[in-house]
């Protein structure tokens, strides 16, 4: 049963020892160990003088103590115990300067877990012990030697001969003492010796004297002898003898008193055996060598690392367990300088060439003569340590790329995004100048440049977020076939301009409202249409919907999308899922994008629960399939999006006194911003702070309705600024006012961090107007925005009323002749002029100016035109009908119709601004 391990730590940080307490208790030894903490050295000293421990943990910086002070205090109190010494930083002079003074391990605080502190407690108690007991031995064996020593100096040898003539003896006085025996007690003979002989020894020594006696012979044996009639004590004897003549035969010889020396021999015996049951016994590998590397000696462990029997290894060279014969001398150095290694790294190898990660401590060892024979010490293998080290390593390793990635990927997008705020910002404002043909295509071209920009950049961050696991999916409800149709009407223009069928086929079973992701699905489905029609020259694009399964409130859905295209080579199709690859590249066709579309479609469908498969023939075409799960909403409300009555931003604008403030550090944003906030609506004022310093100081010489505030801003950004404004007393009269954030940051989580803050909204750059325009009139404060008037009599109840909701370009495709550049153009207008022509009519409305307000309504029927708008026309054209021909116009109904239209048209509007930004 494993024993409880008291160990004493001191150690001044109270969260460290608890951690120290946790890490152990998920180790080997939790249930085993108890732990006593100590934050001062003083108090460490006073329990171990109390208290016994098996073990004592100690930090180095104290606050009473500081460095290797305080081990040369612990060891004064001679309690013998294993120290393990920890710091929070590693430096190797330490350890080393921790080993000379008798520490058994060194650890850096943070750098270990549970298991690796588990195993350097066991190891430095049991390489302790070992210690213990070799220096117990080695005193012992010290402790013999000089009792030997003492015992052949003392001893007193007696001499003795014996006569073959008349077997007389004579013997010195030393064998009287030897025998305890007093000269006037009998005389010395043969038989007196032979009766004081052991009875089990005597018939051998009877045997050994006869054979002298007869033959010329010289003997040197060990006996026994028992001395006195009452103790009966044993003696061991060293008889010496030889035949010689003289003038008679005779045999001389000498008797020594040899019963220490085999006391001493007998507990060398049993110290030997102790000792090697010891050296077996340890787990580490332990050895002994010669100078030169041959094996002296070692234990069962050192064969069962290193899978050499034992007669293999006895005759084995050590270098050739190293991996690296350098390694080998830098050892014999660093021991030859010290003499002494602690933890000395190095990778050894198996007898089957598996290499292995070791730390070797090791001693020299002398001669009697006290020159340098060899070398002896233990084994650790760390090998597992060492790879646990190594995954950790390139755990930390890969979460630092993974955040050095996303910190590039945000600066990456700000830096590019900032300056194609700038240039989407003049754009749009230039858009409000007069400009001739030629500057429209110049601006058209700009816009190209700056959306293919931002796709760019989308994509990649889109593709980060996936990889990192934080792209969020949201649900709603939506109608698949409704969703389909607006895809088809967004790319269809492409496919005319290519003279590339579309076809959709969706099957009658296909439920009417679903719930999922319609946004990611919507980008499945542009991504795969797009490079469909993108490949194909002639032919057709085909989409095809049929479902697979039904269970429960759930349906499977099987969306296969066929082309006629150039098809895929057969070896390149397992790659086309790949990040950042493009299969295509030859000189007629310019393959434009990042690679990444195929490889975020295939991600964005298996995080809906699908998959994705693939077909294709070079020159016949390619076929992608892909099943996805979405939950089935019986007589679901439908999220219209733009079809859906926008009361926010068509019915309300700023009240002309409205004071906003933009934070803003760059000149040419700070431009931008005021500019088109000032060209929308001239009424409104503007103050601009250069960062959020300055920010704070026009907060307290005035008063504002809203904050326009940049996030990344010098001295202050915008963050800090709005965690001020919401927790600064000094602030607490507007801690509410609302702040809408403005970055060229778009990686995941900016938007949290913003929110975090405390600011109310978040728009990226570079924005739209019309979303910002919306955003600030969303936070304005009530009481700061007003209704227009040609729109207050415009009511939900009539939002039945609206007449059509869905533009139809076809019109628009066959004035232009597929003319991408004058489709363009035209767009362009309509969502300029068509405004300007609402406001007309509205303030004709309001003068009741009759004559004018049909003019006007006659001039707004070729935008109803245009925009493929047929029962709007009609409306329009009864507006035109009652001003124009009526002797007294009802103006109620004019008020009612008008309301609608313009209505109508804001919603038409906006899917123009949308169709004309969804480019494949």
């Amino acid at each position: 049963m494993q024993k409880e391990i008291k160990i004493l730590l001191i150690e001044d940080s109270r969260e460290y020892a608890r951690l120290m307490i946790e890490l152990l208790n998920e180790s080997s030894l939790s249930g085993f160990f108890e732990i006593t903490n100590c934050i001062y050295l003083a108090d460490g000293i006073e329990t171990l003088k109390k208290e016994k421990f098996d073990l004592i943990v100690l930090d180095l910086n104290l606050p009473d103590s500081v460095g290797f002070d305080a081990i040369r205090k612990i060891n004064e109190l001679e309690l013998n115990l294993p120290i393990i010494i920890q710091t929070g930083y590693e430096d190797p002079e330490e350890g080393i300067s921790g080993f000379q003074t008798g520490v058994q391990d060194y650890l850096v605080k943070g750098e270990y877990d549970g298991n690796l502190l588990a195993k350097s407690i066991r190891y430095a108690i049991e390489r302790h012990n070992l210690q213990k007991e070799l220096q117990n031995y080695a005193a012992r064996l010290k402790k013999s030697e000089e009792k030997l020593l003492d015992a052949q100096e003392i001893a007193k040898i007696g001499n003795w001969e014996l006569r073959t003539d008349d077997l007389s003896m004579a013997w010195s006085n030393e064998i009287y003492n030897i025998f305890e025996k007093n000269k006037a007690d009998f005389e010395p003979d043969l038989e007196t010796l032979l009766k004081l002989t052991h009875p089990n020894d005597r018939d051998f020594l009877d045997e050994i004297i006869n054979h002298s006696l007869k033959h010329e012979s010289e003997f040197n044996i060990d006996f026994r002898i028992v001395t006195g009639e009452e103790t009966r004590k044993l003696k061991y004897i060293n008889l010496r003898l030889k035949s010689v003549k003289d003038k008679a035969k005779k045999i001389i010889g000498t008797i020594q008193d040899i019963s220490s020396r085999k006391e001493i021999e007998e507990a060398l015996i049993k110290s030997e055996e102790k000792y090697h049951t010891l050296f077996e016994a340890s787990r580490d590998p332990i050895y002994i060598t010669t100078k030169d590397g041959r094996f002296i000696d070692f234990n069962n462990s050192m064969l069962e690392l290193f899978g050499y029997t034992r007669e293999e290894l006895k005759n084995l060279d050590v270098r050739i367990l190293y991996k690296n014969p350098f390694e080998r001398q830098k050892f014999k150095k660093e021991i030859e300088l010290k003499g002494y290694v602690r933890d000395f790294e190095v990778i050894l190898h198996t007898k089957k060439g598996t290499p292995l990660n070791c730390l070797v401590t090791s001693t020299l060892w002398k001669a009697n003569d006290g020159s340098h024979y060899g070398y002896q010490g233990i084994v650790r293998d760390i090998t597992e340590v060492k790879k646990n080290e190594n995954l950790k390593r390139e755990k930390e390793i890969a979460q630092r790329s993974a955040k050095l990635k996303e910190q590039f990927l945000a600066n990456m997008s700000h830096e590019i995004r900032t300056p194609l705020n700038a240039i989407s910002g003049m754009n749009h404002l230039l858009r409000n100048t007069e400009l001739n043909e030629r500057q429209k295509q110049y601006l058209d071209s700009i816009s190209t440049s700056v959306e293919h920009l931002l796709e760019l950049i989308n994509d990649i961050l889109d593709f980060s977020k996936i990889e990192a696991g934080k792209l969020v999916l949201e649900e709603e409800d939506f109608n698949l076939v409704e969703t389909i149709n607006r895809v088809f009407q967004t790319i269809e223009f492409k496919s005319k301009e290519k003279k590339i069928k579309l076809i959709k086929e969706i099957s009658s079973d296909i439920p009417t409202y679903l719930k999922g992701d319609v946004l990611r699905l919507n980008q499945i489905f542009f991504n795969l249409l797009g490079n469909a029609l993108k490949f194909t020259n002639k032919g057709y694009v085909k989409l095809s919907v049929k479902a697979t399964k039904f269970e429960g409130d759930k349906a499977w859905l099987e969306f296969k999308i066929t082309d006629t295209g150039i098809g895929i080579p057969k070896e390149k199709i397992e790659f086309i899922f790949n990040s950042f690859t493009q299969i295509h590249q030859h000189a007629k066709q310019v393959i434009e994008g990042t690679g990444l579309g195929l490889a975020i479609t295939n991600k964005l469908i298996e995080l809906l629960g699908g998959k994705i498969s693939v077909k294709s023939q070079v020159g016949i075409g390619s076929e992608f399939t892909f099943n996805i799960p979405f939950l089935v909403r019986k007589n679901a409300p439908l999220n219209q999006n733009n079809d859906k009555v926008n009361d926010k931003i068509s019915i309300y604008s700023p009240a002309p006194h409205v004071r906003i403030l933009i934070a803003e550090d760059k000149k040419l944003n700070q431009v931008v911003l005021t500019e088109t906030l000032k060209t929308h609506w001239p009424d409104i004022s503007l103050d601009i702070a250069d960062n959020g310093k300055i920010a704070l100081q026009k907060l307290r010489e005035s008063r504002y309705d809203l904050i326009i505030m940049d996030v990344q801003m010098p001295e202050m950004d915008g963050l800090e600024t709005t965690k001020t404004i919401r927790s600064n007393n000094e602030f607490r009269e507007i801690k509410d006012i609302s702040i809408l954030a403005l970055t060229a940051y778009a990686t995941t989580g900016e938007a949290e961090k913003c929110l975090q803050s405390g600011m109310n909204a978040y728009i990226s750059k570079p924005f739209e107007p019309d979303y910002l325009f919306e955003k600030i009139v969303e936070l304005l404060p009530a009481n700061k925005k007003i209704m227009k008037k040609s729109e207050s009599s415009f009511t939900a109840e009539k939002s039945n009323q609206l007449i059509n909701t869905s533009i139809d370009l076809n019109y628009l495709d066959k004035i232009s002749k597929n003319n991408e550049v004058l489709k363009q153009k035209i767009i362009d207008l309509l969502i300029k002029e068509t405004p300007e022509e609402l406001d007309m009519i509205n303030k004709y409305l309001r003068e009741k100016n009759a004559v004018s307000l049909g003019k006007a309504a006659h001039k707004l029927k070729s935008a109803a035109v245009y925009l493929g708008v047929e029962k709007t026309k009609k409306e329009i054209e009864e507006v035109e009908n009652i001003a124009l021909n009526s002797e007294e116009p009802d103006w109620a109904i004019l008020t009612d119709k008008i309301s609608v239209i313009n209505h109508t048209i804001d919603i038409l509007l906006a899917q123009l601004v949308k169709t004309k930004k969804q480019e494949i």
